[in-house]
């Protein structure tokens, strides 16, 4: 593949004021169609299907770059098939090298003579070699490169300097567009995963609400009267072997709803969090798992350095653990999970793991009327705004693992 950093020779360059009309007419074109609020795809397939008709061309194709540089997506095209991708995207490697080339230096390349069996261009129908060469131009902000736009030409001379000129001068502006409009799309993105986690969180607040009334009603309410009417006869209650065994019967009553109510106020706030911190607190969730979920739990403390995170830190991991572990007794159909909490140097650890069925995060993710999607986002969000981060990996069949960290020096989310 031959490759240069000047356009092929064509006919003498345009007047200056007749460029400069011309810049000015293409950006305010370009413009008018970024600014039309439509998406990414479609601007990106205007702007491109405009450039065509600017530079008399009818093949054409926009890739963007993924953040971690993985691959590029062919995100608008026109008289090109994609017979070597996979949903539109490809590895660098496939792009051959003058995307690559592109890619590494983020200047123009033009190519006068395309490489024989080039895996990406063909015309639609038509063999690669209706293609003479093509530009490709660097889509590119302050801080990295974002894109490629790729002209191609069918016969020599077909893009003069002048094109080149209006190419330069446009790719700048399309890359600002380009972040912008993915920019936006993550903000909205975060907004729509926002409103659902609240209305999660609502719900949660009232199916919880709910349960406690149902444990006042059902449980409490029934022993109250039960207190009450034993208390009654009682009273009218002559021989004293039957008034011990009423008092014993009511004491028994009244031990059942002490512990009751222990263990309400453990679910809503353990006591031991805010005396003793996350460690002592958890250590004593762990141990009544088994009665609690009817789930068997092994769990290890590594290390010991008496440091405690914030106690808005401490109460997030807490309830993370909570959950993943009443999701592992929903969802997993696990026979056993574990807990390590390690406490390094830098930061507080905590690795929960089980032996279910396992998931496809990615798949979860895709899935946004999922309520275990919305779990893990919201587990996600909590351990962010606790200054942490958390991960998840799991594969169908193979259980799955959640990582917590958490800095002993807090560093909270904005």
């Amino acid at each position: 593949m031959e490759a240069s950093s000047a356009g092929p020779d064509r006919s003498e360059p345009a007047p200056p004021g007749d460029q400069q009309h011309r810049e000015l007419m293409l950006l305010t074109s370009i413009f008018e169609i970024i600014s039309n609020g439509a998406n990414l795809t479609d601007t990106l397939q205007g702007v491109l299907d405009f450039v065509l008709s600017m530079v008399n061309s009818s093949i054409g194709w926009v890739c963007l770059h993924e953040k971690d540089g993985g691959c590029i997506s062919f995100t608008g095209y026109k008289g090109l098939c994609f017979s070597n991708t996979e949903d539109g995207k490809a590895s660098p490697c496939l792009v051959h090298c003058v995307c690559d080339r592109v890619r590494r230096t983020k200047e123009i390349v033009i190519v006068n003579a395309l490489a024989k069996g080039c895996p990406l261009l063909l015309i639609e129908g038509e063999p690669e070699e209706k293609i003479v060469g093509h530009i490709s131009v660097p889509l590119k902000t302050k801080s990295r490169l974002v894109g490629q736009l790729n002209i191609a030409f069918d016969h020599p001379g077909q893009i003069c300097p002048a094109d080149v000129d209006l190419l330069r001068a446009i790719g700048p502006q399309l890359a600002v567009a380009i972040e912008n409009a993915r920019l936006w799309d993550e903000i909205q993105n975060k907004e729509l995963m926002l409103k659902k986690l609240l209305n999660n969180v609502v719900s949660a607040q009232e199916e919880e609400r709910r349960r406690i009334s149902r444990e006042l009603h059902d449980d409490m309410g029934q022993n109250l009267t039960s207190l009450l009417l034993g208390m009654r006869v009682l009273e009218n209650t002559d021989s004293c072997s039957k008034k011990q065994d009423l008092i014993q019967d009511l004491s028994e009553t009244i031990c059942g709803m002490m512990a009751s109510i222990h263990d309400l106020a453990l679910e809503l706030r353990p006591p031991l969090l805010d005396e003793l911190g996350l460690i002592p607190a958890l250590t004593r969730y762990l141990e009544d798992c088994p009665a609690r979920l009817g789930l068997a739990v092994d769990y290890e403390i590594v290390g010991s350095n008496g440091r405690r995170v914030s106690r808005d830190a401490e109460i997030t991991v807490y309830r993370i653990v909570q959950e993943s572990l009443t999701n592992v007794v929903r969802h997993a159909q696990a026979t056993r999970a574990s807990v390590i909490l390690n406490q390094g140097s830098d930061a507080l650890t905590v690795i929960i793991e089980d032996n279910g069925v396992g998931f496809d995060p990615k798949e979860i993710r895709g899935r946004e009327d999922r309520d275990r999607h919305l779990g893990l986002f919201s587990m996600e969000e909590r351990a962010e705004l606790a200054g942490g981060r958390l991960t998840v990996e799991s594969s169908p069949g193979k259980g799955a693992s959640i990582y917590i960290e958490v800095p002993w020096e807090q560093k909270h989310a904005a």
